[in-house]
């Protein structure tokens, strides 16, 4: 497998859309799915090969972290559940990624909300008030959906679960690594519209 996609979920009704849109964003790599959630997966999904359901009833960083440490890619890629890609947008953020060929690399899946795009400046530290802390380098940059090598989220430790709201635990672990030389790059294109 080329890349996994790790979805923790509570909203099962969302991941058929999900499932065939991927379709349309991977046509180069082979990916496999990884959905970790309370709930039973809906009946059109259950016999899908290139997906694994995971039963977990704890926060959405816990079942982040326990997709990611059932992964079997060397990349994969952290979304929410309410995603349909855009054509093309998992293909060339891979491609990113590949082409800097360095485990340091980490590439923020952009997304839109409610379908508006986020200016690439709401990316950085220095454009959201509750981030700029001490300790906190104003340039450096953010994600929540991030594609990266999995053993280099596992070298940091991945993510603290004592954070029981996953965005918070992305900008622990996001920081840490920039603390240390880690790098993010923005995808070329929004990935999850």
């Amino acid at each position: 497998m080329d890349i996994s996609l790790i979805i923790p979920s509570i909203r099962p009704h969302k991941l058929i859309n999900l499932y065939y849109s991927c379709y349309s964003a991977i046509k180069k790599y082979k990916f496999h799915i990884i959905i970790i959630g309370p709930f039973d997966l809906p009946e059109q999904l259950i016999s899908k090969d290139n997906i694994t359901y995971i039963k977990e009833y704890g926060n959405v960083s816990r079942a982040t972290q326990i997709g990611i440490l059932n992964c079997k890619s060397d990349i994969y890629y952290c979304t929410t559940d309410d995603c349909v890609f855009a054509e093309d947008s998992i293909d060339v953020a891979v491609d990113l990624l590949k082409l800097y060929n360095k485990k340091e690399i980490i590439i923020n899946g952009r997304f839109t909300e409610n379908g508006q795009s986020k200016p690439i400046l709401f990316w950085k530290v220095k454009s959201n008030p509750d981030l700029c802390l001490k300790g906190i380098n104003p340039h450096w940059d953010c994600t929540l959906q991030p594609i990266m090598y999995k053993d280099y989220y596992e070298k940091f430790g991945g993510l603290d679960c004592r954070f029981e709201y996953s965005n918070y635990a992305w900008h622990d672990l996001m920081f840490r690594i920039q603390k240390n030389g880690g790098r993010i790059l923005n995808s070329p294109t929004e990935i999850c519209l």
